[in-house]
């Protein structure tokens, strides 16, 4: 295969595999939000500012200018963390900020700033709308110094995305995430976070203010003061353990910023929640059947109000010697309302489609915007659906099909041709 077939290819390598929030991160020109009408909890008459971070700042003042010259060395030299000694009395109030302060880090995505909080050695959690479409972001740490994170997990639903570090710091301060559910109106809390996106880690302190609801999601309203780049960064109690995760505030009212409950990120985390949809899909359950192997396979998923859904997966190795599939499978659907079934699919054709499109979609992030060539590799069950899957997805002139049997590859290519694709076999 020449130079000239491979260039602009897209190589298949299968596998077999919002809400109404107002941006606190610092753009610069605030605009009225597209959510105007929504509060949580149904709350009528306030609305909400949103700030629209890809706006064009007007050229400041002088006198601006030099304040923001001002705040950008007082920000660039912060002082020292000192952790929190150990001790048997209980800690005060500064010795956990300064021990949860190394763990808060500035957010620099190509729309603006925000903040964002070590919850393990590698991980991070944010919001969607500081990250925005960015797939990887610039980290601030407290002491100045900088690194590069990546964009794992988008979960628009809550507004909360996960960011991965590649070399983390072994000695990585970092914030215990609680429960929400734990709070108590009148609680003392406090946050941290970059506000107006250069004075990084700013401490506020409030009080629980509420619990609320919005849809699906849970948040806790509190009094304590945020800005535009204090978004992604931790709500916390006064043990310094993060209960919620900074999210939208009233501009033009004082004393009510909200928080997405922590809850939400932990399941997420878990798995149990899927960052696309926001759906609630516990890890699967495996069972044995006999003692040769045999397994039964359970693979729940569920939408509150929408559907409920559960694979049902057996395999049997001993079964090819009966002359039957090792692996079976069918998903149930059920509505989300009365629990009722709707449909009753063939597991494998199911995934087999589910498969093709979810390769067609990453192509369409993960490869340039005029590739024309679709090389397959492989001529197993799943070759044409992902055939069908990318052409659906772009203009493809030329499927190339390989497979490690050449006279295989030539009868996929020519049933491919057989439905209207542009496919032929190489070696």
């Amino acid at each position: 295969m020449s130079g000239s077939t491979i260039a602009g290819a897209l190589l298949i390598l299968v596998a077999l595999g919002g809400a109404a929030y107002v941006a606190l991160s610092p753009p610069p020109v605030p605009q009225a939000s597209e959510h105007a009408g929504d509060t949580p909890d149904g709350g009528p008459g306030l609305k909400p500012e949103e700030f629209d971070s890809k706006s064009v700042e007007p050229e400041p003042s002088a006198a601006r200018q030099a304040w923001n010259a001002a705040v950008a060395e007082a920000s660039a030299t912060p002082p020292a963390a000192v952790a929190a000694p150990l001790s048997d009395s209980p800690a005060t109030f500064e010795d956990v900020v300064g021990r949860v302060m190394p763990a808060v880090v500035l957010v620099e995505a190509s729309g603006g700033r925000g903040s964002a909080f070590f919850v393990a050695a590698d991980t991070l959690l944010t919001n969607v709308h500081v990250v925005g479409d960015d797939t990887t972001v610039t980290l601030r740490r407290f002491d100045g110094s900088t690194t590069v994170a990546r964009v794992d997990s988008r979960t628009p639903a809550f507004d909360i995305a996960v960011l991965k570090v590649p070399n983390p710091m072994p000695e990585q301060p970092v914030i215990a995430m609680g429960s929400a559910n734990a709070l108590r109106v009148g609680q003392d809390v406090f946050m941290v976070g970059s506000a107006l996106g250069t004075l990084q880690n700013s401490v506020t302190r409030g009080i629980v203010s509420g619990l609320r609801r919005s849809g699906d999601t849970s948040l806790v309203q509190t009094d304590a003061a945020a800005n535009p780049g204090n978004s992604g960064g931790p709500l916390m109690d006064r043990s310094g353990t993060a209960v919620g995760i900074t999210t939208m505030g009233y501009t033009k009212q004082q004393g009510i910023t909200f928080a997405v409950a922590i809850d939400h990120a932990q399941s997420i985390m878990e798995g149990r929640v899927s960052p696309a949809a926001g759906a609630e899909a516990p890890v699967r359950a495996s069972h044995a059947v006999t003692p040769d192997g045999d397994r039964l396979l359970l693979m729940p998923a569920w939408r509150r109000g929408a559907g409920i859904g559960v694979k049902i997966v057996t395999v049997f190795p001993r079964n090819p010697a009966r002359g039957l599939a090792s692996v079976s499978a069918l998903y149930v659907l059920l509505d989300g309302d009365t629990g009722h079934p709707i449909a009753l699919l063939d597991g494998e054709a199911l995934t087999l489609r589910r498969t093709g499109a979810a390769s067609a979609l990453a192509s369409t992030y993960l490869s340039r915007a005029d590739s024309r060539v679709l090389v397959v590799v492989g001529t197993g069950k799943l070759a044409p659906h992902m055939v069908q899957a990318h052409c659906a997805a772009r203009s493809i002139a030329r499927v190339l099909v390989w497979g490690r049997r050449s006279a295989r590859a030539r009868v996929l290519a020519a049933e491919l041709a057989g439905l209207g694709f542009p496919a032929r076999a190489i070696d």
